[in-house]
């Protein structure tokens, strides 16, 4: 039926390579003591009960996924920095319109105070019906 092996290492494990593995690709895993095999593979191949190769696959395998996820870590971290620069910036856009809106209310403020009010007296209500019904007559 189904299995549970990931693709690729399905099937019965195979005798060790006659020539040695190539050099592995850069960032895979760290060169520990000059090998290019990962530590955990190279303790379990000299006598432990599981297969050299399925343990190498599967070390392999671990650190392939944890330096994935190292690099998308990274990744998110990077665009959460962009993102909050990005936003930071709109915002100071945003407040220095803000301010020079501000300043300018200031001004307009600055210049209603100075003005002298109207010499004639305000309108009473009286007066403001009259004229509208002398308007709705002319319509």
């Amino acid at each position: 039926p189904g299995s549970a092996a990931p693709p690729g290492l399905a099937g019965p494990a195979s005798a060790p390579p006659s020539e040695p593995p190539p050099p592995a690709p850069p960032g895979l895993w760290q060169n520990l003591g000059g090998s290019t095999r990962p530590a955990a593979a190279a303790a379990t191949a000299g006598g432990g009960a599981e297969q050299p190769e399925a343990v190498s696959a599967l070390e392999k395998q671990k650190e392939i996924s944890g330096t994935i996820a190292a690099q998308v870590a990274r990744l998110l971290e990077q665009a959460r920095l962009d993102t909050e620069n990005k936003v930071k910036m709109e915002l100071k856009g945003i407040r220095d319109a803000m301010v020079a809106m501000d300043t300018r209310l200031d001004q307009l403020l600055t210049q209603l105070d100075g003005l002298e009010p109207p010499a004639e007296p305000p309108l009473d209500a009286e007066h403001v019906g009259q004229l509208l019904s002398k308007i709705e007559q002319q319509w």
